[in-house]
């Protein structure tokens, strides 16, 4: 994945935390799990279990589900807006 050659061309620039994630998320592709529901599921699951409070963070997969159409739809809306006013920025540059 081209993020991840990325990342690692700015290792220099990142903080250890986060450096310490790196291959982690590298070995295990953590960006392409949050292109499916499932993914989403497990990676909220795998967050969950770090917490020291009750989270819910489950309860998010089952709002998504019940939710998915007018959630993708705002999300649309939002994305639309965000590369509109992109593109203004860019062409003021």
């Amino acid at each position: 994945m081209k993020f991840y050659d990325t990342i690692q061309n700015y290792e220099g620039k990142l903080p250890e935390s986060i450096l310490k994630m790196i291959p982690s998320l590298i070995k295990y592709d953590w960006f392409s799990a949050y292109a499916s529901i499932d993914g989403l599921e497990n990676i909220l699951f795998q967050m969950s279990r770090r917490t020291r409070f009750e989270s819910n963070m489950d309860y998010a997969i089952k709002q998504l589900n019940e939710n998915y159409q007018s959630i993708a739809n705002d999300f649309q809306a939002f994305f639309e807006a965000v590369k509109s006013f992109s593109q203004k920025e860019i062409a003021n540059l």
